[in-house]
């Protein structure tokens, strides 16, 4: 009961200031977009045909198309610039590396 104040009392995240909802895209962020577009949108579409034709590249390319999705996550949650509500994209998101 005791912590509850505490908890309570911290910063709500579903609320935004003016200045986190209109600041410009990062670099940062402008770089995890462009990564999980490529691993998503390409990389493993063409693993996913490779291993339906039994390609000796079809684990490689998975393998790296992991790697990156990897380093999308971790771009996207150590960017600094604009700052966005809670949303599907996030949760969905989570979901999928559970």
């Amino acid at each position: 009961v005791l912590t509850a104040v505490v908890v309570s009392a911290h910063e709500h995240h579903d609320e935004l200031s003016e200045e986190e909802a209109t600041a410009p895209v990062d670099t940062i962020l402008w770089i995890h977009m462009g990564l999980q577009a490529l691993v998503w949108g390409i990389l493993f579409p063409v693993g996913m045909v490779l291993g339906i034709t039994r390609s000796r590249w079809h684990v490689p390319l998975q393998s790296a198309g992991f790697a990156l999705t990897i380093a999308g996550i971790v771009l996207g949650h150590s960017h600094k610039g604009r700052q966005f509500l809670p949303s599907a994209h996030g949760v969905f998101a989570n979901v999928l590396f559970i």
